[in-house]
């Protein structure tokens, strides 16, 4: 009886070790392989976009239908390591929060919330589906402009709106865009 009982725990125990282990590697994300020649900016995130879940949110004064970067072929590497590359020539930096990547001029130095924030209402909610499920990683936007979010483990969102008037628009892969 006493075996039996060690070998309950021994593989209970290793079972959570694969858990564990299986949701480590998916929170660090894919790895990404492109192959873009040089170009406008605005082709490389959007070939960025296509092939991760993450979004993308900057000020249209950075005119990233303007940048050229240099061509970039790298096969395996993380997010990060590609934006760090891309924008190396440029005068735009980058900042990952979870599935969000902010992208900013480098030499203001802003900070994102300040950036979020020009007039500030903030609005929390939590998304579900008919059913009553959470929905993790729903991409909630503010209608005509580039401030967003992206809903977390427990389907709950925080944006501080732009604009007094403001609109949500609410993307996930497989429904229909909702917008409120």
């Amino acid at each position: 009886m006493k075996h039996e009982k060690r070998r309950v725990g021994c593989r209970l125990r290793l079972v959570l070790l694969f858990i564990i282990s299986a949701f480590t590697l998916f929170a660090q994300g894919k790895p990404i392989t492109l192959n873009i020649p040089g170009g406008r900016l605005k082709d490389v995130i959007e070939e960025l976009r296509e092939q991760t879940n993450y979004q993308f949110f900057y000020e249209d004064d950075l005119d990233l239908d303007r940048t050229i970067v240099k061509g970039i072929n790298v096969k395996g590497m993380d997010i990060n390591q590609i934006l760090t590359r891309v924008l190396a020539n440029t005068n735009i930096t980058h900042k990952v929060d979870g599935k969000v990547i902010y992208l900013m001029r480098r030499n203001e130095q802003k900070n994102i919330a300040d950036t979020q924030q020009k007039e500030g209402r903030r609005v929390t909610g939590r998304v579900f589906d008919k059913n009553g499920e959470l929905l993790i990683g729903v991409n909630v936007l503010e209608v005509g402009t580039t401030n967003g979010t992206v809903t977390d483990i427990n389907g709950v969102f925080n944006l501080s709106l732009t604009k007094s008037d403001s609109h949500l628009k609410f993307t996930y892969i497989g429904f229909k865009e909702k917008e409120v």
